[in-house]
């Protein structure tokens, strides 16, 4: 793979990558994973601060845990 290939095909591959870990995460929320998903959405939020999906999922799996407030989403 030429770096020009490896450039532009970049971030079709992240998109691609990000969309199946979307689906994962939701499939693991589906099986009452809630508990485990918790500290992986902490790190993606970290690493995706602006993208929706990773906080509305951590919001669910924390909410499903027993935590129904957190000062941190005010």
């Amino acid at each position: 793979m030429t770096p020009h290939l490896a450039e532009a095909e970049l971030p079709q591959l992240e998109a691609s990558r990000m969309s199946a870990l979307e689906r994962r995460i939701e499939a693991d929320l589906a099986l009452a994973r809630h508990q485990h998903l918790v500290p992986e959405l902490t790190c993606l939020l970290g690493e995706f601060p602006v993208r929706e999906w990773p906080r509305a999922q951590l919001m669910t799996a924390l909410y499903r845990c027993g935590w129904s407030r957190c000062p941190s989403w005010r």
